[in-house]
């Protein structure tokens, strides 16, 4: 069986490669006899027999697609329009394999905000040529529903559950990951410096700037910025999501924008807060049952005091975590038996 997996995938973003790691293992899983391939940028850490197909060139993609027997488009957020060129992009891909009358299966993405014309048109084109669509949260079914009332939906959770810490490293640390967004959000994230040194006076706990985005989206940036001003220290090193879950298990608490960096929390059993800079955020932390702690950008003052919660609340959090995460982890094996069509 040949299986093309296309995503956002070699572009230095943790989460789409957590992501990748998490869909391959699950391919291995149930079709270890499998022939990958998989469309990224640049993918230097796919293990052996997995190929990059843009190293190839425009052709050989093209000819990948029309040998395959399954094309999975995702996991992660996709379409989405707050970024024009997103649906465009992904559109063509999906087109393109539905061209070739392959099976397409919309793989555990999340959908949304979708507010043009155009992105909306693409999207709901997109459904229809899928054989099987799957959403990594409940908000994103219902949207999709509107734009497609007639197709089935299935819920499948993120990828990265597949992934497991190896050892911990946190040492009880908090771990804060932030990226350049509106200017909204950016105004929001001038106050963190004062926060951090209020909450590590308060705590006597260490806090940890992880960078999600190496290139192009400025985290490292952004978070350097804020650590020189401010009692704190900066991961500089480009993680690989075992590392990062290496990390992340054991430390205190986590406060993400980045969604992944919610994900890396729950799958370490870390209580968590959410600052919503997308819907996804909140929507992943709504199915998670801690809408209590999740922050609007314009809410960041209040970040403090929903430490000093969190930490109160962290053993219940904690237990919570797992319970869930295991639910969430027997779940995405069972739903991605149809991996392998």
């Amino acid at each position: 069986m040949k299986i093309v997996i296309c995503g956002n995938y070699g572009a230095t973003n943790l989460g789409d490669d957590a992501i990748l790691e998490g869909i391959l293992k699950l391919v291995g899983r149930h079709n270890p006899n499998a022939q990958v391939s998989v469309i990224g940028r640049d993918i230097p850490r796919l293990p052996l027999g997995i190929r990059s197909l843009l190293r190839g060139g425009y052709s050989q993609t093209l000819q990948k697609i029309k040998q395959c027997d399954l094309f999975i488009l995702g996991g992660g957020g996709l379409f989405v329009d707050t970024k024009f060129r997103a649906p465009l992009i992904w559109g063509l891909h999906a087109f393109t394999a539905h061209h070739y009358g392959k099976p397409i299966y919309l793989f555990s993405n999340s959908l949304g905000p979708l507010k043009t014309p155009l992105g909306k048109w693409i999207t709901k084109k997109v459904l229809k040529w899928c054989k099987i669509v799957s959403f990594r949260d409940t908000a994103s079914i219902k949207l999709a529903q509107k734009l497609l009332p007639d197709k089935k939906y299935k819920f499948v959770p993120d990828p990265a559950f597949a992934l497991k810490p190896q050892k911990s490293m946190g040492e009880g640390k908090i771990i804060i990951s932030l990226r350049d967004w509106t200017k909204k959000v950016n105004n929001a994230t001038e106050e963190i410096p004062q926060i951090i040194n209020k909450i590590t006076a308060n705590n006597r706990l260490e806090v940890l700037l992880v960078p999600f985005q190496v290139e192009g989206e400025e985290d490292i940036s952004l978070l350097n910025n804020i650590c020189e001003q401010c009692r704190s220290s900066l991961y500089e090193k480009q993680l690989s999501p075992q590392t990062a879950l290496n990390l992340f298990s054991g430390s205190k608490l986590v406060v993400g924008m980045r969604l992944h960096s919610l994900i890396f929390g729950a799958i370490t059993g870390t209580p968590i807060i959410g600052i919503n800079y997308s819907p996804k955020v909140k929507n992943f932390m709504s199915d998670l049952g801690l809408a209590e702690y999740v922050l609007e950008p314009e809410e960041i003052d209040k970040l403090p005091e929903l430490i000093e919660k969190a930490l109160k609340n962290s053993p219940r959090i904690k237990a919570e975590l797992s319970h869930k995460t295991e639910e969430l982890r027997r779940l995405l094996y069972s739903s991605s038996l149809k991996l392998s069509l």
